[in-house]
């Protein structure tokens, strides 16, 4: 799919009856008759990047999956793909979403290292030694990511389920 494409099915699966490119078009302050020809890429229109990105941003705040369709597109079209954060990790102050995140991080640092490494098809002692030392951060943050989930699951318990698995009254 092409991002236009992806954009164009926004507009069109955009919820609340009507038409998508009217109520898009308020959103990007255009006319509905000059967004309408950028999604049909009529001659002498284009869809702008900004606008592309009011769009989407604003059916993402509408949970419409579509949304990630346009840089999912443009992902694939550079052999990269698109990964959702975990929900509430940017504005929440949970440390065992924190840990996940940090979990992911390591994990996406160390998969780009090894394809790095592997593209001449070889490993040297320098990339064995820096997938080593990356593959150790990721068993850290996972071990950390653990160590919180047992934390909470321990305090989720009622007090007197805790005594009991520690040897207390029973």
């Amino acid at each position: 799919m092409s991002m236009r494409n992806a954009v164009r099915t926004m507009v069109r699966e955009y919820p609340g009856g009507g038409s998508g490119v009217e109520q898009l078009a308020l959103v990007v302050g255009k006319s509905p008759s000059t967004l309408d020809k950028e999604l049909r890429g009529s001659a002498g229109f284009k869809l702008g990047v900004d606008d592309a990105e009011e769009i989407t941003v604003h059916c993402h705040d509408l949970g419409m999956p579509q949304a990630r369709q346009m840089v999912t597109a443009l992902a694939a079209r550079i052999d990269c793909m698109v990964l959702p954060m975990p929900c509430g990790t940017e504005h929440g102050d949970d440390e065992c979403l924190r840990a996940v995140a940090d979990a992911s991080r390591e994990m996406h640092e160390l998969m780009t290292e090894t394809m790095q490494a592997l593209a001449d098809g070889r490993i040297s002692d320098n990339e064995r030694t820096r997938l080593e030392r990356q593959a150790a951060e990721l068993v850290r943050a996972v071990q950390g990511l653990l160590q919180l989930l047992a934390a909470r699951n321990e305090a989720s318990k009622p007090s007197y389920e805790r005594r009991t698995q520690r040897g207390g009254d029973a």
